[in-house]
C-alpha cells in the first residue's frame, strides 16, 4: 500500500516483538534515514472523524512506507480536535535513541610498562565491563582490535537492548587508549571507536541491526533518468592545508656543561664557622644593653665583645659573638662590613635567590653551610643549541630531573661521554637523578680521603688527586627567579695547603702532614651533564602557499636529545618502536592533511520510490507522503573521514592513527638486582684506579675539614685561651696539649719560654690544626680517633711512656708529668719535640694528680691473671683500683672514678 503508512506497535520500549498493527491513511509522512549517532526521525499526521488515542510513548514500532522500515519508538504527540475533525501529530526517533539510554564503565588498551619477572615489559591493561565493580584488570602482550572492543562493549552488563552488528573490515585494526572508567555512553563509546578508523555506522536492516561503512569513497553517483531537482555542487571542507603539530617540551641532556660557583667570593674567608664566630668576636660590639661580671655591672649597648668589662677571659664575650653570629642574617652581617668600612659590605651582598627567598634573609651560618662551596650554577651567559638549530639561552631552559641516558667520564681529562652496554647501545637510566656532575678536586665528607693517617699518607699523591676528575652527587635547587643551580651534598674543593707537613716531623725524620687553620682555597673545576627542558616539539607540514592552517596540541610528545657540549648538533633519541618524535608528529599530521579541500555534494527528488538506500555516498534518505503523493529525495557526498585518502585509480587508503605510545627504549633487558650498584662502584674502581696510576701508596681517605671531623670519633670542640699574665705566642701549633684552673673555664696560653708553675690543673684537650690565633677560639679533641690523637712530645721518651704536664704548660707534653695524659705510641730517642701518637687516659708508673679530668675507668681484672687488663691499663694500676674500694670484688669488673685514688704501681 504506496499510500498507506502501516505502523506496527510492540507493547514494550524495548525488544520490538509482535503487536497491534494500525493501518491509517496519513495527512503526510515524513521518515529519514541517516548515519551516525544522531537518530533519524518520522513524523506522522493522521485525520480521521472520530477521536483518536496517541500511541504510548516510548513503544517500539515498525514504519512502512514506499518499500523501507523505519524502526523507532514514539516521542512527541500532538492530537487536534477541530470541526472538520480530529487529527493526530506523531514524532518518532529510530532506535538509536537507545544508543544514548545506556552508559559503559571500562577501559581497553592503556598501556602498562613495569618490570615484570625482572624484565621491563610493556603490556596493555584493560578493564573488562563485568569487571569493573571489583576493579579486577586485565593484561594482554597485544592491544585488543576494534571488534573485540565493541564485542566487549555490547556484551556489558549495563547493556540492555539486544544490539547486532555488522562490522567493516577495518575494525579489525587495534586502537588505544581507550578510557571509559568513569562511565561513557553506548553511542559516544561507539563514535569514539568508529572514528579511530574512520568508519561511520547506522542503524539498517532491523529494528537493533547496526552496520559499519567508509564513508565518501568511491564514484560520484549518477542521477536516475526519471530524478527531478537534480543537484550538484562542491563545497570547501574546512579542513586545514597546513598543520602544527605541538607537543611537550623537548628534553635535552647537554654533557660537558662548565659550572661556576654560586655564591659570593668573599664568604670564602669564613669556610670554617668558628671563624666567622671569630670575626664577629674580634670586630663587633654587644647590639643591646646587658648585665655582666659577679657584680653585674651595667654593660651598653655597642660595648666590644672582645672587651666586655670584667671579662678577662672573655667568656662572656666570646658566648654572645657566638650567639649572635648564628642570627645574623647575610644581608645583616654585610651592613656590619659596611660600618667597618665604607661599601666593604656589598662584597658580601648575594642578591639571588635560595628555595625560592632572597639570600639577603638567609642566616650566615646556613649560607656558610648550604651554599658556600656547595652551590654551582651555568654562566649566565651559558646557551646550547636545540633541535631547530636555534641556541637556547638562560630564559629559555629549566633543569629536568630525569636523565635520558647513563652517563660516566675519564678521570684524567673529565671527558663525558654516553655510558654503553656490552651490545654498543646506551644505557637508560635505572632510577630517576637529578644528573651527573664530575669536580676537579675533592668533595668534603666522601670517602676519596675519609681519615687523615700519618703513617700512610703521601701528601704529593694527595696534591695530585686533586687533578683528577671525580663524580659528585648533587641536589637541584630552583633560585626563584627563573634560574636554577645544582647544590653539592657536600662542599668540594681544591687547596693544595690545607695539609701541610708539621714543624715536628715523625721520630724517624719524614714530615708529618698536618691540617693548617689558615689554608687557601681554589675553585675546582665543575662540568655536569644536565638534563634540562627547552622549546615544545614543534613540526609543520603541508601547502605552505594556502593559509588555511591547523594547530593539533599532542601531550607526551617531545624530542629527547644528547648534546656531547653545548656547542654540539643534538642528537635524537628514538622512542621504543624505533621512530623519533618528529616521524611520530608526521604520521599524525598526515592524518589531519589528508582530509579534502573541497568535496562534491549533491543529490535528487525522485517521484514514487526506488531500490536506493544507505551506502557509503549516500548520506540520506527521506521519504514524503502528502496530498500530492510519494516522493523520495536522496543526498549524496564525497565528503570522508581524515584517515581515508582516494588513490589516482578510484580506490582508497585507510590511515590508521598512531599509536600515542610516547614511551622511551623499554625493549632492552632489566637490570638485574644490584647491578645499579656494580655501576656506580665501576665508576669508583675507575677513579681508583687513576689515583693508584699516579701513585700507588695513595690511600682513598678524606677529613672533613668543614664539619671540622678530622678524622676523629666526634668533632672537635672550640676552647678559648686567656691572654692575661704577660706575653704569649700569637699561634700555636697543631698537637698542642692545652689546660686549664679547675675554677676556670679557659686555657692557659702555653709558653714554652716561660716559667709560671701550675699546681693544679685539668687537661683539656689537644689542638688539631696548626697555626690557630690564641686571640680566638682553637680548635681542640680530647677524643681523637679510638682515644688516639696526634701529640707534641719532648723527647727523649721510650715507647708506651706517660707522658703529661710537669708544673708548665708548654707546648708540648713531656715524661715524668705532674699531670698525666696518656701514653706514648712512639719512641724518640732525642731531646727534639716530635708529633707523635699519644692514647690519651692511660700510663703507668707515677703519681695523678687529685683533679685529672674526674673521668671513669674500666677495666678487667682476675687476681690470679694479672696481665688480662683492658684498655691499655697495667695489671698493678686496676688491681690497686680494685683493692682501694672496699666495695668492689676481688674477681669481676672493677668501675672507679679517676680522682678517687692517687697512686698508680
Amino acid at each position: 500500500m504506496a499510500d498507506n503508512c502501516i505502523v506496527q506497535v510492540s507493547s514494550a520500549p524495548r525488544g520490538l516483538t509482535s503487536g497491534p498493527t494500525a493501518t491509517f491513511v496519513p495527512v503526510e509522512a515524513v521518515l529519514t534515514w541517516s548515519w551516525g549517532l544522531q537518530p533519524a526521525t518520522a513524523i506522522i499526521e493522521w485525520a480521521s472523524a472520530q477521536q483518536m488515542a496517541a500511541l504510548v510513548p516510548g513503544s517500539g514500532l515498525k514504519i512502512s512506507l514506499g518499500g523501507h522500515d523505519f524502526y523507532g519508538l514514539t516521542d512527541n504527540a500532538v492530537s487536534r480536535n477541530a470541526t472538520d475533525g480530529f487529527s493526530l501529530v506523531q514524532e518518532f526517533r529510530d532506535n538509536r535513541v537507545q544508543l544514548l539510554w545506556d552508559v559503559i564503565y571500562g577501559a581497553f588498551n592503556l598501556h602498562d610498562h613495569r618490570s615484570i619477572n625482572g624484565v621491563y615489559k610493556r603490556r596493555y591493561r584493560h578493564l573488562l565491563p563485568w569487571n569493573y565493580n571489583a576493579n579486577a584488570w586485565s593484561f594482554t602482550d597485544t592491544p585488543y582490535t576494534a571488534r573485540q572492543v565493541l564485542d566487549f562493549i555490547f556484551g556489558a552488563p549495563t547493556v540492555e537492548s539486544p544490539w547486532s552488528r555488522v562490522y567493516h573490515t577495518l575494525l579489525n585494526n587495534p586502537i588505544f587508549d581507550l578510557d571509559f572508567t568513569s562511565g561513557q555512553k553506548l553511542g559516544q563509546c561507539l563514535v569514539a571507536i568508529s572514528q579511530k578508523v574512520g568508519l561511520n555506522f547506522t542503524l539498517m536492516g532491523g529494528p537493533y541491526n547496526l552496520v559499519w561503512a567508509l564513508m565518501g569513497v568511491g564514484p560520484v553517483p549518477d542521477f536516475p533518468a526519471q530524478a527531478d531537482n537534480r543537484r550538484s555542487g562542491s563545497s570547501l571542507s574546512g579542513n586545514p592545508t597546513r598543520v602544527r603539530i605541538l607537543g611537550d617540551r623537548n628534553r635535552y641532556q647537554v654533557l660537558n656543561c662548565n659550572m661556576e660557583r654560586d655564591w659570593k667570593p668573599a664568604w670564602e674567608a669564613f669556610w670554617d664557622f668558628g671563624l666567622f664566630i671569630n670575626d664577629i668576636f674580634l670586630n663587633e660590639a654587644t647590639d643591646v644593653e646587658l648585665l655582666a661580671g659577679p657584680l653585674n655591672v651595667t654593660v651598653p649597648a655597642g660595648t666590644p665583645y672582645a672587651g666586655i668589662p670584667d671579662d678577662p677571659d672573655h667568656v662572656i664575650g666570646y658566648t654572645l659573638a657566638a650567639a649572635r653570629a648564628r642570627l645574623l642574617t647575610v644581608g645583616q652581617y654585610a651592613t656590619l662590613r659596611d660600618r667597618r668600612v665604607s661599601g666593604a659590605g656589598e662584597a658580601f651582598r648575594d642578591y639571588r635567590r635560595f628555595q625560592g627567598r632572597s639570600r639577603l634573609n638567609l642566616p650566615a651560618a646556613l649560607y656558610l653551610s648550604q651554599l658556600l662551596f656547595r652551590a654551582f650554577k651555568l654562566a649566565d651567559t651559558f646557551a646550547f643549541r636545540g633541535a631547530s638549530g636555534k641556541w637556547i639561552n638562560r630564559w629559555g631552559y629549566d633543569f629536568d630531573g630525569r636523565p635520558i641516558v647513563e652517563v660516566t667520564h675519564d678521570p684524567a681529562n673529565g671527558q663525558m661521554y654516553v655510558m654503553e652496554d656490552g651490545a654498543g647501545r646506551a644505557l637508560v637510566p635505572s632510577s630517576e637523578g637529578n644528573g651527573y656532575a664530575i669536580v676537579q678536586g675533592y668533595q668534603v665528607g666522601q670517602d676519596a680521603f675519609r681519615s687523615l693517617n700519618p703513617d700512610y699518607f703521601d701528601y704529593a699523591s694527595w696534591i695530585n688527586a686533586q687533578a683528577l676528575w671525580q663524580a659528585q652527587p648533587f641536589q637541584v635547587d630552583d633560585s626563584g627567579e627563573g634560574t636554577q643551580f645544582i647544590i653539592f651534598d657536600e662542599p668540594v674543593i681544591n687547596s693544595g695547603d690545607l695539609i701541610t707537613a708539621a714543624a715536628n716531623a715523625f721520630p724517624d725524620g719524614r714530615a708529618r702532614p698536618v691540617f693548617n687553620a689558615n689554608p687557601t682555597f681554589a675553585i675546582p673545576s665543575v662540568r655536569a651533564a644536565i638534563t634540562m627542558t627547552g622549546e615544545r616539539f614543534s613540526l609543520v607540514q603541508g601547502d605552505q602557499l594556502t593559509a588555511i592552517d591547523e594547530v593539533q596540541n599532542l601531550a607526551g610528545l617531545n624530542g629527547e636529545f644528547v648534546l656531547y657540549s653545548p656547542a654540539n648538533a643534538p642528537v635524537e633519541w628514538a622512542f621504543a618502536d624505533g621512530l623519533t618524535a618528529s616521524q611520530k608528529a608526521a604520521s599524525y599530521a598526515a592524518l589531519l592533511l589528508n582530509r579534502q579541500f573541497y568535496y562534491q555534494s549533491g543529490g535528487y527528488d525522485l517521484p514514487g520510490t526506488d531500490e536506493i538506500t544507505l551506502s557509503s555516498l549516500v548520506n540520506r534518505i527521506t521519504l514524503r507522503w502528502n496530498s500530492h503523493g510519494l516522493t523520495k529525495s536522496v543526498d549524496w557526498t564525497t565528503q570522508r573521514d581524515r584517515t581515508v585518502t582516494v588513490n589516482p585509480y578510484g580506490g582508497s587508503t585507510v590511515h590508521l592513527e598512531p599509536e600515542q605510545a610516547f614511551d622511551r627504549r623499554n625493549t632492552l633487558e632489566a637490570l638485574f638486582p644490584g647491578q645499579d650498584v656494580l655501576r656506580q662502584e665501576s665508576r669508583q674502581l675507575r677513579l681508583t684506579a687513576a689515583v693508584l696510576r699516579s701513585s700507588p701508596r695513595m690511600l682513598r681517605s678524606l677529613v672533613d675539614t668543614f664539619h671540622l671531623l678530622m678524622g676523629h670519633d666526634s668533632p672537635p670542640q672550640t676552647a678559648l685561651l686567656t691572654t692575661a699574665g704577660g706575653t704569649s705566642p700569637d699561634t700555636v701549633p697543631v698537637g698542642t696539649p692545652l689546660y686549664r684552673d679547675p675554677a676556670a673555664t679557659v686555657c692557659w696560653v702555653p709558653d714554652d719560654v716561660g716559667s709560671t708553675t701550675h699546681s693544679a690543673a685539668v687537661f683539656v684537650g689537644i689542638t688539631t690544626m696548626d697555626a690557630q690565633s690564641v686571640t680566638a677560639g682553637v680548635r681542640c679533641t680530647n677524643a681523637g680517633a679510638g682515644g688516639i690523637v696526634q701529640a707534641r712530645v719532648m723527647g727523649p721518651v721510650a715507647l708506651n711512656a706517660v707522658v703529661g704536664m710537669a708544673g708548665l704548660a708548654h707546648t708540648y707534653l713531656e715524661a715524668t708529668p705532674s699531670l698525666p695524659v696518656g701514653q706514648v705510641l712512639e719512641a724518640i730517642t732525642d731531646a727534639g719535640v716530635k708529633l707523635v701518637r699519644v692514647r690519651l687516659g692511660v700510663g703507668g708508673g707515677t703519681t695523678v694528680a687529685s683533679n685529672y679530668r674526674g673521668d671513669w675507668a674500666v677495666g678487667v681484672y682476675n687476681s690470679g691473671d694479672e696481665t688480662r687488663m683492658g684498655d691499655g691499663f697495667s695489671a698493678g694500676f686496676y688491681r690497686s683500683m680494685i683493692d682501694g674500694n672496699t666495695n668492689a670484688p676481688d674477681t669481676g669488673i672493677g668501675w672507679v672514678q679517676i680522682s678517687s685514688f692517687t697512686t698508680w704501681l
